[in-house]
């Protein structure tokens, strides 16, 4: 079967990761049809009018019915998902995924990937600091103390929802073995704005909104994303590419999960503002500390994570460096503000 021939369902086709899927999917020549909520669907649908694209409305991913949106596809890949908001914020994680995939394999899709996240396999805290240890696909991660709880930090309630709708998720998998399913743990995700994408502004820049606020001219500052300590990020494009190579993996052995870490390096957000300054260097008038801040004597050192399955099994042989991530990004942000302010 070409890949024309196959339609892949793309969860949350109008955010920033799932509208560089779509993207991506139709590149490579898929039939692709997304989901997005109504308010966003006729954006959708003016930003991308390839004739392989449809939009279909999702408004409810826990107890939505998928079944027209899931007729005739041949593939799953799930992107969707909510930045914690309100307390009902790990049933919406949780049961949002198990509901699209209960969904799609009684519609009889067996190719399915799920974007997860790094945290899946962060136990604590320390674990994004650590000289010699390296996370791998058998790196396991547990919900912080306190986390699953009413009233929760932002950070430990997201990371928690991940690392339970992973879990979630493999239970199934291992139910249903004739499944072949793949998730994917990328770090903080920063890249360029899909021309598909429906953003009105910039509080709709899901990462990319801590390069942004960097770039505030006088409000601008390093956020709260620990600015002094490594953390690990990765190119969206990479992330997208890896979804359209998951497509084609093989089924696992039974007892192999697979799980695949998307990582191409971790930098301090000083470091990243410094990246800016020397890639784009006409936007230090606007740029915290114009991309000149000194960078710590006690800054932590970074984890390591491995890669290695994601190259040689999926094929991601190489990422995007930070410079063509950083200053794409930065390019990007700065078009579709022109865009805001009119």
């Amino acid at each position: 079967m070409s890949n024309l021939e196959q339609i892949v369902l793309v969860t949350g086709a109008s955010g920033f990761v799932g509208a560089q899927v779509v993207e991506q999917l139709l590149a490579n020549g898929y039939t692709v049809r997304g989901t997005c909520r109504s308010n966003k669907a006729e954006e959708l649908k003016k930003n991308n009018s390839h004739p392989d694209f449809t939009v279909v409305v999702a408004d409810d991913l826990v107890k939505g019915d998928f079944t027209d949106a899931l007729e005739g596809v041949s593939a799953l890949i799930h992107v969707a998902s909510p930045l914690p908001h309100g307390d009902n914020h790990l049933e919406v994680a949780l049961e949002g995924t198990m509901n699209i995939l209960r969904q799609s394999y009684d519609a009889g899709i067996r190719k399915i990937a799920v974007i997860s996240s790094f945290y899946a396999a962060i136990t604590k805290n320390e674990d994004f600091w650590q000289a010699n240890v390296t996370l791998n696909n058998q790196s396991w991660g547990e919900p912080l103390p306190g986390s699953t709880e009413k009233g929760a930090d932002g950070f430990a309630l997201y990371a928690a929802s991940k690392i339970l709708a992973e879990r979630a998720v493999w239970k199934f998998s291992d139910e249903h073995p004739d499944a072949n399913i793949i998730t994917l743990l990328p770090g903080f995700i920063f890249g360029p704005i899909a021309k598909s994408q429906v953003i009105k502004g910039h509080s709709d820049l899901s990462a990319n909104g801590y390069l942004y606020t960097m770039l505030a001219g006088a409000n601008a500052s390093y956020t709260n994303l620990f600015p002094d300590h490594p953390l690990p990020f990765i190119d969206v494009r990479d992330v997208a590419r890896a979804c359209v190579l998951a497509l084609s993996v093989t089924p696992a052995k039974p007892g192999y999960h697979h799980r695949y870490l998307l990582y191409s390096g971790s930098w301090s957000m000083k470091e990243m503002a410094q990246i800016i300054g020397k890639v784009r260097p006409t936007t230090k008038d606007r740029l915290v500390e114009r991309g000149e801040g000194a960078l710590p004597l006690d800054a932590k050192p970074a984890t390591k994570f491995d890669t290695l399955p994601a190259k040689e099994v999926l094929g991601l042989k190489e990422f995007i460096p930070v410079e063509n991530m950083i200053g794409d990004t930065v390019d990007s942000l700065l078009e579709r503000e022109a865009s805001w302010s009119k």
